[in-house]
């Protein structure tokens, strides 16, 4: 949550984010969190929260991206009670560049430890229309443990557990003989960044530079006619 909560503020009003170092109040993040500020005992936890983002490593693979590496790249302050300065890897940044899901953190964080409930209200958020999925499928993507009679039993309970609340995401949810899970969601925010930002993002800053100095040669070459 803390890693949502960082994208989060550190997103530019175009949509995109930045590999350069963004200063975070340790509060602000908190109060992203749906925890409250002010509490030094929460600031010191958030410590040693940014220390562990920065210390994992996890590998993430799409049809287009590979990432290994780290959440965070680096983060400092000048002294305690100052913001947090924090930079994102630059290699990672390509993987949010067409979409970036605007979580609601709060009615996450009012889940509590059901662990299955917090993968399950991301997973559900980043769809518009969640597609039929199989009790086993959610079991494999999930990385459950559990058999599957007892995964499914826990997924009804979190289901339940999602359902409540001021702001409930879950409205409606069935499995049908098939074994399939049909949800019906509240709407939830997710932002497409415009083509341009979505292409500046996907290209480092030497990167973006090489691919000017192409698309000049090509501006030339197509000025000269090759007979």
């Amino acid at each position: 949550m803390l890693w949502q909560a960082v994208i989060q503020a550190a997103t530019l009003p175009d949509g995109s984010h930045t590999d350069q170092p963004d200063a975070l109040a340790a509060d602000a993040l908190l109060r992203a969190m749906g925890t409250q500020g002010n509490d030094s005992q929460q600031r010191a936890r958030m410590a040693t929260w940014l220390r562990d983002l920065v210390a994992a490593r996890v590998e993430y693979r799409t049809n287009t991206q590979h990432y290994a590496g780290p959440l965070l790249a680096a983060i400092e302050r000048s002294k305690p009670g100052q913001p947090w300065s924090m930079r994102l890897p630059a290699d990672l940044l390509p993987l949010l560049a067409n979409e970036v899901l605007r979580n609601d953190l709060a009615r996450k964080a009012g889940l509590g430890r059901n662990l299955l409930a917090l993968w399950l209200h991301d997973y559900l958020a980043s769809h518009l229309r969640p597609p039929p999925e199989t009790a086993d499928t959610l079991r494999l993507w999930c990385g459950s443990s559990l058999a599957l009679p007892q995964f499914r039993q826990r997924l009804r309970v979190a289901l339940d557990v999602l359902k409540q609340g001021p702001r409930p995401l879950v409205q409606a949810w069935n499995i049908d003989r098939k074994d399939r899970l049909t949800v019906e969601k509240a709407a939830t925010r997710v932002v497409i960044l415009p083509t341009d930002i979505a292409q500046a993002k996907q290209y480092g800053p030497s990167l973006r530079a090489r691919r000017q100095d192409d698309l000049n040669r090509a501006r030339q070459q197509r000025s000269t006619v090759a007979l």
